[in-house]
């Protein structure tokens, strides 16, 4: 392990302890201590890999606080290495039941090493397989990159919707009791605000939190931003214990299935642009983020319809968005296709006779069942008469054109839909 890797924590009052680590153990980082009082702040601060304790020559008062740093370690899988000159059998017992190893002086330096080796090995081996990250109580960096992963091939199969929130709060360094306690309670709540789907992961800094949230829609985030803000504002003096506290957040929609966790995750934290203490919306696609998808699903029962509007709509999103176009023989082939619950603009071509299932039945399901906003219906079919355009409009059509009609005006007609739905 390099020094850059592996952090000794030593306890220690001996001058001559102190020289010998300094001289003989060189290839780890080490931490000097001897202040009781503010101990634990330390350790929460550097989070060691590895605690080194000299019991010798340690006053009373100190032995006394070691205990706190014996519960310490073992709630944040630290391993403990004691070293004592003492001799008597209860004092040996008594720190082998706390500590990983026990040593007397006078110290032999391989078997020092080889026990710190080992015990820092074991202690990264058990951090990788672990999925909580031991000082916020949220799950740990890796196992939200196995997640996000996992969530984005679930969104490939079932073309359901999937949004980041990137929260932040207040606190920028947690180094202290009370600041860990404010994250950990923050946490909390957020834990108790959102579904068993959902998933809470530390991402960043240790006040930085990544909240995946699978089958739901930027909207959908907001609102829970919404009632986790509520929830600060009522209860802030009882969760955070009269701490003053804030947070800000980010929402990222993914609407590409394609992008890989690293991408998802980099777009999350704020930016020079966007400023902490509000909430800050985007989107995220294959193609970056902000880029906007445009789906066109042509749904007629005359094949050669249906490829001539997709050869003539296949230039009419220009640059503004990515555009796919997908084609139907009837309804009940349109409704089948997972790809429409996409969390997208889609826009309907719809003819108004077909088998099974025909127009007026397709724009009844898509108003009664699916998210009106998302759905720009585009009624194209023989039947021109007043009538039946006004029942076309009265069951939800946006648009509605006869045939013959004239490929020119199709294309002007579905561009204005598409500025008037902004």
């Amino acid at each position: 392990m390099s020094k850059n890797q592996t952090k000794l924590f030593v306890i220690n009052e001996d001058l001559e302890f102190h020289s010998f680590l300094t001289k003989h153990v060189n290839a780890f980082t080490l931490y000097f201590y001897n202040n009781q009082d503010d101990l634990l702040k330390q350790l929460y601060l550097e989070r060691p890999d590895c605690l080194v304790l000299n019991i010798d020559q340690l006053s009373v008062e100190s032995e006394t606080s070691l205990q706190d740093v014996f519960v310490w370690s073992q709630s944040n899988f630290t391993p403990t290495i004691t070293v004592m000159n003492r001799f008597e059998q209860k004092d040996r017992t008594k720190y082998l039941s706390c500590s990983d190893s026990v040593f007397n002086h006078p110290l032999k330096v391989d078997e020092l090493l080889a026990s710190i080796h080992m015990h820092t090995q074991k202690r990264a081996q058990f951090l990788a397989h672990s999925l909580v990250d031991s000082l916020t109580t949220a799950y740990n960096s890796h196992y939200l990159r196995d997640e996000l992963q996992r969530q984005l091939n679930d969104m490939k199969r079932s073309h359901e919707p999937l949004t980041l929130v990137y929260l932040e709060t207040e606190v920028n360094n947690v180094n202290t009791l009370r600041e860990i306690q404010v994250v950990k309670s923050f946490v909390t709540c957020i834990k108790n605000s959102i579904r068993p789907t959902d998933f809470l992961g530390q991402y960043g800094p240790s006040n930085g939190f990544a909240l995946l949230l699978p089958k739901t829609v930027k909207e959908d985030a907001r609102k829970l931003l919404n009632r986790l803000t509520k929830i600060v504002l009522e209860k802030g003096d009882i969760l955070f214990e009269k701490s003053s506290f804030s947070f800000s957040a980010k929402i990222v929609e993914v609407t590409e299935h394609n992008v890989s966790p690293e991408e998802c995750l980099s777009a999350l934290p704020f930016t020079n642009k966007e400023e902490g203490g509000q909430i800050v919306e985007g989107s995220l696609s294959e193609d970056g983020i902000g880029l906007k998808r445009l789906n066109i699903a042509i749904i007629d029962d005359d094949r050669l319809i249906r490829e001539l509007l997709k050869h003539q709509l296949e230039d009419i999103a220009e640059d503004e968005y990515k555009l796919e176009i997908k084609t139907f023989a009837e309804g009940e082939e349109f409704f089948s296709d997972p790809w429409h619950r996409q969390n997208e603009r889609f826009i309907l071509i719809i003819d108004r006779i077909m088998p099974k299932m025909d127009g007026l039945e397709i724009l009844r399901k898509i108003r009664a069942e699916y998210d009106r906003k998302r759905y720009l219906c585009f009624m194209l079919t023989s039947r021109g008469s007043e009538a039946d355009v006004a029942l076309a409009i009265q069951k939800g059509a946006n648009d509605y054109m006869t045939k013959p009609f004239s490929l020119k005006e199709l294309e002007v007609r579905i561009k204005r839909l598409l500025r008037g739905s902004r």
